[in-house]
């Protein structure tokens, strides 16, 4: 759980890099309400999941048995790429 919790932590602080040096400001209202968003809806969803079905919600957060490479690429490149978005 506090690895999961340090890698939550080292994205967002990424994240918040990313947009606000490529910004060039702090006072970027649009970036501060896109990072509300992504960071609310992420604890809300995963609240929600925790508190009616824990099991389910650890069985999303890793990677299963069986999982195929691709899937575990294409899961890659999405989590490397959709801040961009």
């Amino acid at each position: 759980m506090f690895i999961r919790i340090l890698l939550a932590v080292v994205v967002i602080a990424l994240l918040v890099w990313g947009l606000f040096t490529t910004a060039g400001r702090w006072d970027w209202m649009q970036g501060w309400v896109y990072l509300a968003v992504i960071i609310g809806g992420g604890t809300v969803s995963d609240a929600i999941l925790w508190w009616k079905n824990p099991e389910l919600l650890r069985r999303r957060s890793r990677f299963g048995e069986g999982t195929k490479t691709w899937d575990k690429v294409i899961l890659t490149m999405l989590l490397c790429f959709s801040p961009a978005t």
